[in-house]
């Protein structure tokens, strides 16, 4: 088993709809999902690469209500996993009526059909840019909730409508909060993660850009297993109209972070720094007690889950992972960490 003895059984689901199933977190979620013999609805614009019989392949896009509420209609799951958004931080910013589309008024059309379908439960993937820059340390689900890029205000959004559709209609929904999620599967090109950049850099450059201070700037690495743990607790015991943080609960700065990628190739890095960039430099780090008096325990360390994803780099594309091609931008205009 992937993520040890802690992952949750779901034994009163058998039909389990999933967006976004062919994305990252959406195919670990999926290959936990035929682990546990379960019949699962793929709704994903992209096919799924998966070799199975449990799985039912609906092509769509979330903006289509019509065709979200055929597909839910059609096979009544008893739980969705509703992963499927923009999860691009810098799309957001420079082309922001994509992300709302994409995460606002998608996430609507799926509640509005699990309402329809009368699903047992859905599970909302948001995100921790629902807090925008920390106020305190470390972030409780209480923390101020201030995002500061278009990709968190519409993330906070889904998470209000969640918790209103709970109250005005009953629709039994839970939202978690993952905070900077990482692991084999990523886009690598397309990701804003610092791990898998920073590794792709690494790799083909003996050097790492990095935006703002190596040092001051610090986040909560939580690997990509320990998010679908987290979403299968709340599947089970997750208290409607709520929100839960699921991180690991460290605090890694981007120093240290180069430094178990240099660890792990055994070859020693050299950080290009660009300082003049402050937005994001900043503590980022999860209190996770909400999600953990639930049983979640987060299983896997820093350094195991980079050893993991630099093998599978290694192992898709040899010495030569593809570059990061997309800039980490905060307003438009600003060039990024990339040249």
């Amino acid at each position: 088993m992937k993520n040890g003895d802690n992952m949750v059984k779901l034994k009163r689901y058998k039909t389990i709809f999933v967006t976004g199933g062919s994305g990252f977190i959406g195919s670990h979620v999926v290959e936990e999902l035929i682990r546990l013999d379960k019949r699962i609805v793929l709704f994903d614009r992209y096919k799924p690469t998966f070799k199975s019989g449990h799985i039912v392949w609906e092509k769509g896009d979330l903006k289509d209500r019509g065709r979200v509420n055929d597909a839910v209609m059609k096979h009544k799951p008893s739980l969705i996993f509703h992963i499927g958004a923009n999860a691009n931080g810098s799309l957001s910013v420079t082309q922001p009526e994509v992300d709302f589309d994409s995460n606002v008024f998608g996430s609507t059309n799926i509640f509005y059909a699990a309402r329809n379908a009368k699903v047992k439960r859905v599970v909302n993937v948001s995100s921790a840019s629902v807090y925008g820059k920390p106020q305190k340390f470390p972030m409780s689900e209480e923390h101020p909730k201030d995002p500061f890029i278009p990709y968190g205000a519409g993330k906070r959004a889904v998470e209000i409508l969640a918790t209103a559709y709970y109250r005005t209609w009953g629709l039994p929904v839970v939202s978690i909060r993952p905070f900077c999620v990482y692991g084999p599967g990523e886009n690598i090109q397309a990701t804003l993660v610092e791990p898998s950049r920073y590794a792709s850099w690494h790799i083909n450059y003996g050097k790492v850009p990095i935006i703002g201070d190596p040092d001051k700037k610090t986040r909560d690495f939580v690997y990509v297993d320990d998010v679908v743990q987290g979403m299968f607790i709340l599947a089970e015991k997750g208290k409607f109209g709520e929100q839960y943080n699921a991180g690991s609960g460290t605090e890694t700065t981007m120093r240290q972070l180069v430094e178990v990628i240099d660890n792990i190739t055994g070859r020693k890095t050299s950080i290009e720094a660009n300082p003049e960039i402050t937005e994001d430099t900043y503590r980022l780090v999860s209190s996770i007690e909400k999600l953990k008096s639930l049983g979640y325990k987060p299983q896997v360390s820093l350094e195991e889950g980079m050893k993991k994803l630099i093998q599978s780099f290694k192992d898709l594309y040899g010495d030569k992972p593809p570059l990061p091609n997309v800039p980490t931008i905060f307003s438009p205009g600003q060039t990024g960490e990339m040249k």
